[in-house]
């Protein structure tokens, strides 16, 4: 290329730079352009999510009717959909603030969810309660913390609860480990997914 070409063209480029203008949203902080339609539709498409950080419920059209819910990106939903643990609306403001729900899980903190997240050792609400007492048979032992162990577990000098309530209030009979039998090999059920993680980390810190 010639060397008199080269610096037309990026004149030219610098130019065009200087006259173009962003004719929809332009992001804060950033040469990104996005279309307004992208513009609190729920998803952060500038990277300091200010397309998303101002938005409220929408009065533009299409308004919803009498026997619909309007969304904060102003979707219309039907309202036998809000408060049934399906999340329909971009932000789920549809399952919070319920002070029932007409399926699935009600949350302490009024959050709904679908029966099918309860119980599958994840925590959605707010405290956990949704995976409390989950699969307990009718003798099985309850920790203080919601947790279900074997009824032989309990007081056999081992501490299988998260907090050792299991071998409170047992007395003071002190099982020598020589002496203590062996637990039978069968699968144990799984401890809910707060209790892991703490488990895990005071692991880490006792073989430090």
């Amino acid at each position: 290329m010639s060397s008199k070409v080269l610096p037309l063209l990026l004149l030219l480029a610098a130019a065009a730079e200087a006259q173009w203008e962003c004719t929809a949203y332009q992001c804060a902080g950033e040469d990104k352009c996005i279309p307004s339609r992208y513009v609190c539709d729920g998803w952060l498409d500038c990277q300091d999510g200010d397309d998303e950080s101002q938005c409220t419920v929408s009065t533009a059209t299409p308004v919803c009717d009498e026997d619909q819910y309007q969304c904060l990106e102003g979707l219309c939903i039907n309202k036998v959909f809000v408060c049934d643990g399906y999340k329909d609306c971009s932000f789920t403001e549809d399952e919070h603030e319920c002070s029932e729900c007409s399926e699935g899980f009600h949350c302490l903190d009024d959050l709904c969810v679908a029966d099918m997240f309860v119980c599958d050792n994840y925590e959605n609400c707010q405290r956990g309660e949704d995976e409390a007492l989950c699969d307990c048979g009718p003798t099985d032992f309850h920790c203080s913390d919601g947790d279900c162990i074997p009824i032989e577990f309990h007081c056999d000098g081992f501490v299988d609860c998260f907090g050792g309530s299991d071998e409170a209030d047992c007395g003071v009979m002190v099982v020598p480990p020589a002496a203590r039998p062996r637990r039978p090999r069968r699968p144990r059920r799984r401890r809910p997914h707060r209790q892991n993680k703490l488990l895990r980390k005071l692991d880490t810190f006792r073989r430090k």
